[in-house]
């Protein structure tokens, strides 16, 4: 009775998820706030004088009051030179900075205790933006009631397997952070393309108990928002076009690494419903995994097993096709399928080695 009862709860999970993507929060058409960019980087020279330059245009043609700090995270390739040579002469609103402390949120703290603006936009070192970057994350904030803005990320496409396989796994989480943030369960974000007030910021406490974690300066601070203010945060609109393309990983193991890290936020979450959606995922994965092992040696489980997991297949591939269309982010159907019918398989894996792997990253070992 087990395998069915999850099958149905998933394919709840699904409509709500549904639902809510298709939800648009009307949004103020005014004059949006003064904003600061916040942009720690470290080692990231291979694509930081590209990023920086279309970063750096999105912002010029901005109709809102603006300024950009680019923080050094003690980074040990050429990049702060390459930022350095980029910024544009003669224009205080462009600055570089360099960090004391070690780790992104340090970073951003640096920048954010040297800010003017009463807005922050986070954005990541290797991120292009689109036509409707910074605009569609700062207009919300006409409203006085938006505390924070969550955007949208994707993985540019270079037609290799691994870019595929990154652009269709980060596509299923910034649909699903969509859907469920538009229903009023916002338990994901991306800190590549993120908005809030400084005071909000503030209220919270900051980074606070999760300060001393390397990573997840984006999911904790969320959490922290919807606990103080549930009717405050909201997702982009998708029709502004105000989202991000992120460079693929270098390498598969890159890759694991990358997704084990996220995994490990996992365990510090303060959310009960983040909690809930994250425990569903893995329940799900895990049993498939266990139900496929057990019906070597107890027959009767095949046809249960084999319906879950094919099942949740299907749900998933419409999800996909559904954001991908919405998003206008083309991707191969076929690898949609293929990567529906793995992700038990791979999710299991990572969720078993977040548990016992501190990864690397960028040459420094990740706190958990």
């Amino acid at each position: 009775m087990l395998l069915p009862f999850l099958l149905i709860l998933y394919f709840a999970f699904a409509a709500f998820l549904l639902v809510g993507f298709k939800r648009r929060k009307t949004v103020v058409n005014g004059t949006g706030e003064a904003f600061t960019v916040l942009i720690p980087f470290r080692n990231e020279g291979e694509v930081i004088a590209k990023t920086s330059k279309a970063i750096i245009e999105r912002l010029i043609s901005s109709p809102y009051e603006f300024e950009v700090i680019w923080i050094n995270d003690g980074s040990e390739d050429q990049s702060v030179d390459l930022v350095r040579a980029n910024l544009p002469k003669n224009d205080n609103r462009f600055r570089l900075s360099n960090t004391s402390g070690v780790g992104k949120k340090a970073a951003i703290e640096i920048g954010y205790c040297t800010s003017s603006h009463p807005v922050i936009l986070t954005i990541d070192a290797d991120v292009i933006p689109q036509a409707g970057w910074p605009k569609g994350m700062i207009n919300p904030f006409s409203d006085k009631s938006t505390q924070m803005v969550c955007g949208d990320v994707f993985v540019l496409q270079d037609g290799g397997v691994q870019s595929s396989f990154e652009g269709i796994d980060t596509l299923s989480l910034v649909g699903s952070a969509r859907g469920l943030t538009q229903n009023g369960w916002a338990v994901m974000c991306n800190g590549a393309n993120l908005a809030y007030r400084k005071m909000a910021f503030e209220k919270i406490g900051g980074f606070g108990q999760h300060a001393h974690i390397s990573s997840g300066d984006d999911v904790f601070t969320l959490q922290r928002m919807m606990a103080h203010y549930p009717d405050g945060v909201l997702f982009a609109d998708i029709q502004e076009l105000s989202g991000v393309y992120t460079y693929p990983q270098q390498s598969w193991k890159a890759v694991f690494r990358q997704r084990i890290r996220w995994a490990g936020k996992s365990s510090s979450y303060t959310s009960a419903k983040a909690k809930a959606v994250a425990g569903l995922i893995a329940f799900l994965s895990l049993s498939t995994v266990v139900g496929l092992v057990g019906s070597f040696f107890i027959s009767s489980m095949l046809v249960p097993v084999l319906i879950l997991w094919l099942g949740k297949a299907m749900v998933d591939v419409v999800l996909l096709k559904r954001f991908s269309r919405a998003y206008k982010y083309e991707l191969p159907f076929g690898g949609m399928v293929v990567q529906s019918l793995v992700y038990p398989f791979y999710t299991a894996v990572i969720v078993v080695l977040s548990f016992f792997v501190k990864v690397e990253w960028k040459g420094r070992k990740i706190a958990a």
